[in-house]
């Protein structure tokens, strides 16, 4: 199989997963809230948990947030997110990162439910002991059947987490069909997916705008997108789709915050993307 360029496992605190995060944590946030009943967080590519060792991509993202988190014009979802992180860091250590499977720990609450997968690790290290993790492939069919169960169709409100490697090109492929399968079980659950954007990479364009179009067809109540431009090396910038978001998700990360998170990882350049479009109004369960 073709392999990219991109290597996923320098991911860990730069500034993909630093907008991973601050979307992760305010769509959870805002489902939460509309749902008191409790909601159940997915996540079909864990890792481990805690990632152990700082890398120099670590300081230009995530140590940037943290280093700029008392200035004045930082955005809510940003502090969140860092409250978040420093709070987990003081857990596990500062010589360590902590993985979205933490930070959903941080944030469930009663009645919540956390299902997590990963094919490549055999555990995920800080979980609650109810959190449900099986060693299984997003990829395979049958996964959809442990992320959204058939009898939970109609009654509770999946958050599920797209997070793939990305080390080979069929990794774009499988993503997609998990997405579309997804949605074909559950055309209102929220999916956030994670786009790398990598330079010189066919999938570059084509990939995010495919995505795109996927979630206008399926995605019955809406979708977001927004993307920050970093740099020109090889990850120059990273994309997140949320299908079937909150009516005003666009009002939590909007314009100012994504200036916000591309100026201060970029030298204080600002080449970001913000869009939401809706369909309809969300049916909420009542609790």
């Amino acid at each position: 199989m073709p392999e990219t360029n991109y290597v996923h496992e320098h991911v860990p605190g730069n500034f993909m997963d630093v907008l991973k995060n601050v979307v992760y944590i305010s769509v959870v946030k805002a489902f939460q809230a509309e749902h008191p009943e409790g909601v159940t967080l997915v996540e079909t590519h864990s890792g481990p948990g805690v990632h152990d060792g700082v890398k120099e991509e670590y300081y230009k993202g995530a140590g940037k947030m943290v280093e700029k988190n008392n200035a004045p014009n930082v955005p809510a979802p940003t502090k969140k997110y860092v409250a978040l992180l420093n709070k987990l860091r003081a857990e596990f250590g500062n010589e360590t990162v902590p993985g979205t499977a933490l930070f959903s720990r941080e944030l469930m609450q009663d009645n919540d439910v956390h299902r997590l997968s990963d094919v490549n690790v055999d555990d995920v290290e800080g979980l609650y002991e109810d959190a449900d993790f099986r060693k299984i492939s997003a990829y395979d069919p049958a996964s959809i059947d442990f992320y959204i169960p058939r009898d939970e169709v109609s009654n509770r409100q999946h958050i599920i987490l797209i997070d793939p490697p990305y080390n080979e090109d069929n990794d774009f492929y499988y993503a997609k069909e998990l997405v579309d399968g997804l949605l074909e079980r559950k055309p209102d659950c929220c999916i956030v997916m994670v786009i790398p954007l990598i330079r010189d990479h066919r999938q570059r364009y084509s990939f995010p705008a495919a995505m795109k179009e996927l979630a206008k067809a399926k995605a019955s109540v809406g979708r977001y997108f927004c993307s920050i431009i970093v740099g020109k090396a090889e990850l120059e910038g990273a994309a997140v789709l949320v299908c079937n978001p909150t009516k005003d998700l666009d009002e939590t990360l909007n314009e100012d915050c994504l200036e916000y998170l591309a100026q201060t990882m970029n030298k204080g350049k600002a080449d970001y993307v913000v869009e939401q479009a809706m369909k309809k109004k969300r049916l909420i369960i009542p609790g």
